[in-house]
């Protein structure tokens, strides 16, 4: 217990001597203490901005006036960029056609197109037939019938070399008995440009079904021999 005592006692002694020796440095010292920061303060120029007197501001427009043509009419303001709010005088009003010679129109030819209030006339369009489309021979079609002929003229190269075959060829004939197109099926290369040739100038009879003349796809043979 005494020695607990004791331990505080030192304790207590310290502390205040410690004490009374800060205090009495900081009597005794000459040095000044630094100034505390401070908050920095925003502050507004309410000075006013004059504009220059050499700068000329545009003129303002001032509204004029304008008198109606029709008599007891009030003066209407109209400012300087605005368009004119009354009619010239020399506009009529418009009237309509009359419908019944609309309809004489439409029926005897012209296109007629109503639109709004009024109708809009112009050239009528004409429909055309969809194309006929050539049918292959079969047993209810009679075969179209040649009328004029041209005999294939033999080429010299295949001549010298003898050259002897079948040229096969397909064709379309038309509905005016012309030869619209043709194609080979079957070649022989020196021979194919004149078999072609001949059978594009035949002319025949055309084909008809249920007796209406119709376009076909007919086989053509041609044959070419030296004997």
């Amino acid at each position: 217990m005494t020695k607990r005592f004791g331990i505080a006692l030192f304790s207590v002694a310290s502390h205040l001597t410690a004490g009374i020796t800060i205090l009495v440095l900081s009597l005794v010292s000459t040095d000044t203490m630094p100034a505390p920061h401070r908050v920095l303060a925003f502050t507004f120029d309410e000075r006013v901005v004059q504009l220059p007197r050499d700068i000329e501001l545009p003129p303002q427009v001032r509204p004029r006036t304008t008198n109606a043509p029709n008599a007891g009419a009030s003066a209407v303001p109209v400012t300087a960029p605005a368009a004119p709010v009354i009619a010239p005088r020399d506009i009529q009003p418009e009237t309509p056609l009359n419908v019944a010679t609309a309809d004489a129109r439409s029926s005897a030819g012209v296109h007629v197109v109503e639109s709004g209030g009024g109708i809009i006339e112009g050239v009528g369009v004409a429909e055309l037939p969809p194309p006929v489309t050539p049918i292959r021979l079969h047993s209810g079609i009679v075969a179209p019938r040649k009328i004029h002929d041209v005999t294939p003229i033999y080429p010299a190269t295949a001549r010298t070399l003898r050259l002897e075959g079948m040229v096969i060829l397909e064709a379309v004939i038309g509905v005016d008995g012309r030869v619209e197109s043709a194609r080979v099926l079957r070649s022989l290369p020196l021979l194919d440009e004149a078999a072609l040739g001949a059978v594009r100038q035949w002319r025949f009879a055309p084909a008809r079904l249920n007796n209406e003349v119709v376009p076909v796809v007919m086989t053509v043979t041609i044959n070419f021999s030296l004997h």
